[in-house]
């Protein structure tokens, strides 16, 4: 499974993700599919507005502004 990103110049603009997967069948041929998404990234203030409009409430976030990458768990209000 590979994962590539397309960041757009400007956060506010549509952004890509494809994700591809190749998979070898029983005679060794490789057979990859691939899935271009759109995508609008949220900064973490909007995810939280628009989880709380959305009726549900942040249980943990490991958020830090300097991590790569973070998880958020939300459960119903």
């Amino acid at each position: 499974m590979v994962y590539r990103w397309e960041i757009a110049p400007r956060w506010e603009e549509e952004h890509h993700i494809e994700i591809a997967i190749a998979q070898v069948d029983a005679t060794g041929l490789v057979l990859v599919r691939s899935e271009l998404l759109s995508c609008w990234p949220y900064r973490y203030e909007e995810l939280e507005v628009e989880l709380h409009r959305a009726g549900l409430q942040t249980e943990l976030s490991t958020f830090d502004l300097e991590a790569e990458n973070y998880m958020v768990v939300a459960s119903k209000v």
